[in-house]
């Protein structure tokens, strides 16, 4: 029998559970994603935010494109699932570059689909 061999992740990533349907149908509620850790914008893709909540676990995730705004350049937040729209398409909140530094936790770098929640509960 041929074992599969398991691929070691880069060290530094970092694993959250998606909360909530707003990344839907991207991301669903309770997939796994790992974020490698940035302090700024790292180009348009998946990010993970802190909401500012003090609940554990108090995460956001957004889809981000880099936009200017006045002059100055700024970052656009926004969700995949239509229900979270206000208009006929993604109405992104639009964030400083000194907020989205402050906020950010990670860009996402893999999602992981969970197939059954009840294994994971069991591990420790």
């Amino acid at each position: 029998m041929n074992a599969v061999s398991s691929t070691v992740l880069p060290s530094g990533l970092v694993g959250y559970a998606v909360p909530g349907d707003a990344m839907h149908p991207t991301l669903s509620s309770q997939d796994i994603v790992l974020a490698a850790p940035v302090d700024g914008p790292a180009g348009e893709g998946l990010y993970v935010f802190d909401t500012g909540d003090t609940s554990p676990g108090s995460i956001a995730i957004y889809r981000v494109l880099g936009v200017q705004q006045d002059g100055e350049q700024r970052a656009a937040l926004s969700k995949d699932n239509e229900r979270y729209w206000k208009g006929a398409g993604p109405d992104p909140d639009i964030v400083s570059i000194d907020w989205f530094k402050a906020h950010v936790l990670g860009k996402v770098a893999v999602h992981c689909r969970v197939v059954d929640s009840g294994v994971l509960r069991g591990l420790s």
